[in-house]
């Protein structure tokens, strides 16, 4: 039989909630905490290193950009050219061109297309140049020996 308090309330027998746990035991320590020296070898490395980071973080946004901005310009240019036989050549030349912007412009977003992925590409080995410090030296001793020997 359910249980009532003084007010003909039914009493649920509920869990007890669980203590928290979630307090933190963490001490500080007793002394300051200080980076760990660097010397200049390993200053150079890392900061070879950010930049890499840096290309590595980037390479979508630049040729997404790169991208944009050619297919904007040769959707510009062949509105132009549209535009500009409707009015020196008339209406049977417009429509000419017209299917002729269709078929340039098809072909020159497939080299846009070919082209920001070359430069993805590009970029990415820009970065690997600058994966570390030793990567970026070997590509300096590797240019500086084809321009002396070639």
């Amino acid at each position: 039989m359910a249980r009532m308090d003084e007010h003909g309330n039914i009493i649920l027998n509920r869990a007890r909630p669980l203590p928290d746990t979630r307090r933190s035991t963490y001490t500080p320590p007793t002394q300051s905490y200080s980076a760990p020296t660097y010397n200049w070898w390993e200053r150079l490395n890392d900061w070879v290193a950010d930049i890499g980071d840096w290309i590595a973080d980037r390479i979508e946004d630049i040729t997404d950009w790169v991208t944009v901005a050619a297919s904007v310009i040769t959707v510009i240019a062949l509105a132009i050219w549209v535009i500009m036989s409707f009015v020196n050549g008339g209406v049977f030349d417009g429509v000419l061109c017209i299917i002729g912007a269709f078929i340039i412009g098809y072909i020159v977003f497939a080299i846009i297309g070919l082209l920001s992925t070359v430069l993805g590409y590009v970029l990415l080995g820009i970065r690997f140049i600058f994966w570390n410090i030793y990567s970026l030296l070997a590509t300096i001793v590797g240019i500086v020996l084809l321009a002396v020997f070639f």
